[in-house]
């Protein structure tokens, strides 16, 4: 119970502090902040199984550079993840009409074609996703947040029972997440050296980076790898790489009070994609191209 109300109140001060900074998300993080509390309490209800690995295949897994599950394997509660659907109509803005019908619409879709739905979702089926869209008439990139939305508390409590089964995480170091095999959404550097951590894309899971690497290709030559600061910001950047031209957010929480909440960051910080994209970077895709293979941007 003490740690759903310190997330909860961590989530509360960061959307406050975000509101007191960076005004013209307040919208949003209003919308945002109240799908959080959702996620959370959800997850606290989540009933799944979860996949058995016994303690030789995790060290195996572990030292070979695998990650515990792939993300097709995560298990999902499709009952809490269409309540989690069900209830944020409620928190959708009255004037963003699009997004409330994306959202029935596929309550729809969902209760006349059974549970595949979360299955293409996990697979990252873009084509089969694009079918649904279509077929309910609503965008791709609504579908696929409100869907991810649905499932996240499932890949959270998943995560959570797996975690304390990893070995040592800091001899791991890879570009991917040890849970999931996915890449960071966002980096973040924490401790008083300014240690990087990757925030996983997919499980939220967090683990230790190497300093000086792309993120992406693990090109490590100084000199192709780059930031841009922002004017009188001590706490966000962007770094790229010219070998790739991925480009990853990065927060530095020294500065902050709190540790920020990632999800919410993601949504608040599109002036950085934008900034970014204008010099010629690409947002990178979730999918580590060593554990899943090719790129997708997914």
């Amino acid at each position: 119970m003490a740690d759903f109300r310190d997330e909860y109140e961590r989530i509360r001060n960061n959307a406050e502090r975000i509101r007191k900074t960076r005004s013209v998300y307040g919208e949003m993080v209003d919308f945002y902040e109240n799908v959080l509390y959702l996620m959370l309490k959800s997850e606290a209800n989540v009933n799944v199984k979860i996949p058995e690995i016994s303690r030789e295949m995790v060290k195996t897994k572990f030292t070979e550079g695998f990650p515990l599950l792939n993300r097709d394997d995560f298990p999902v509660d499709s009952e809490a993840a269409g309540k989690v659907l069900r209830k944020i109509q409620e928190f959708i803005p009255g004037e963003n009409k699009e997004l409330q019908k994306t959202a029935s619409n596929l309550l729809i879709f969902l209760k006349h074609s059974g549970n595949k739905f979360w299955q293409h979702l996990l697979k990252g089926e873009e084509e089969t996703l694009e079918e649904v869209a279509q077929k309910i008439h609503s965008p791709l990139h609504q579908v696929i947040f409100l869907g991810m939305v649905a499932i996240k508390p499932s890949l959270r409590f998943v995560r959570s029972r797996l975690v304390p089964l990893l070995p040592d995480e800091s001899t791991w170091r890879k570009n991917y997440c040890p849970v999931c095999g996915s890449l960071p959404s966002v980096l973040l550097l924490k401790e008083k050296e300014g240690r990087k951590f990757g925030c996983c894309s997919w499980c939220e899971h967090q683990w230790l980076m190497n300093r000086i690497e792309c993120p992406y290709c693990q090109n490590q030559l100084q000199q192709s790898l780059g930031y841009i600061a922002i004017e009188d910001d001590e706490v966000y950047r962007v770094e790229y790489c010219e070998d790739c031209k991925y480009y990853f957010k990065v927060i530095d929480c020294r500065p902050l009070e709190i540790e920020p909440v990632v999800a919410l960051e993601e949504l608040t910080t599109l002036h950085l994609d934008m900034l970014a994209q204008e010099k010629g970077y690409k947002m990178p895709p979730t999918l580590s191209p060593v554990v899943y293979g090719g790129i997708s941007e997914n």
